[in-house]
């Protein structure tokens, strides 16, 4: 059996129990990841800044970038944890549109969770044990493999989705379809536009609409997601590329690296050339592995 499955810092799988173990603490930032985890018996308790919520066994549940959260009151060791990062599980579009899904953005709250689906041998053999046969004995396919598992899950959860939860949140019946390709649109074009009247343009909307369906969904601005995309593709650069600073600033339409360090350090407080050196310094694995 596994207790933690590591292959790169992209993706993390592991038994709930040891999770805590492995991150040595209760807390967990999502940050630019993704989470799905199952129950299979007990239940699991998820504090995040406002509520609390309990996840019953054979639940799966779902939780979306940047979020704080605690587990607590765990009663359960037949359960599973899956962390994913943008960059491991998007392949195409569909992908992108997967995980912009009402799974993962709402602002109205921090974590989906399904109805009944199967059981813990159900969920064992569909994903685990299938994760841990391509991992062991086929590296060649464990990509491909692991992104089916997530896909299906992702599939499961939508088919839970309650609508009537939307519509009593204040949420406009084309909101999600102008997310979406308003997401779609800064993955394209973030490097050449960065504002919010060249999307709203796009999308055949007013900046306002643009700005009231991205609050609905997401509970930020438009322009905050672009320059997170920004600052998010900066940093995978600067940890994964050998090129310059004044580089990567050409590659994102910079006047100068000056500016692009000023913007860099406006969202993450420190100057492109401290993150890099310190992602240089430290193990960059994204959760390790006793």
């Amino acid at each position: 059996m596994i207790k933690g499955l590591v292959e790169s810092q992209d993706l993390g799988v592991f038994f709930i129990a040891d999770f805590f173990r492995i991150n040595n603490s209760p807390h967990f930032n999502t940050a630019n990841s993704y989470m799905i985890i199952w129950v299979g018996t007990g239940s699991l308790i998820l504090n995040f800044e406002k509520r609390t919520y309990i996840v019953p066994d054979h639940r799966l549940a779902f939780i979306g970038k940047h979020k704080q959260v605690e587990f607590d009151g765990f009663t359960t060791t037949d359960g599973y944890i899956i962390v994913f990062s943008t960059a491991f599980y998007i392949d195409n579009t569909r992908d992108n549109y997967l995980l912009n899904s009402p799974l993962f953005l709402s602002a109205g709250t921090d974590v989906f969770i399904t109805l009944p689906i199967g059981n813990n041998d159900d969920f064992k053999k569909l994903c685990i044990d299938r994760i841990v046969l391509y991992q062991s004995k086929s590296k060649e396919y464990y990509h491909a493999v692991v992104h089916n598992c997530i896909e299906t899950l992702i599939l499961d959860g939508l088919k839970d989705i309650n609508e009537h939860r939307l519509q009593n949140s204040g949420v406009e019946s084309n909101d999600w379809d102008i997310v979406n390709k308003f997401r779609l649109l800064v993955i394209k074009y973030y490097k050449e536009e960065r504002t919010v009247e060249y999307y709203a343009h796009q999308l055949y909307i007013s900046p306002r609409r643009l700005t009231k369906a991205v609050a609905n969904i997401l509970g930020r601005k438009p322009k905050q997601v672009i320059n997170e995309k920004l600052i998010e593709e900066s940093k995978r650069l600067l940890n994964s590329s050998t090129l310059s600073i004044s580089e990567i600033a050409f590659q994102f339409n910079f006047n100068d690296t000056a500016n692009f360090s000023i913007f860099f350090k406006k969202y993450t407080s420190i100057s492109p050339i401290e993150y890099r050196n310190k992602n240089i310094e430290k193990n960059t694995k994204f959760l390790p592995v006793n």
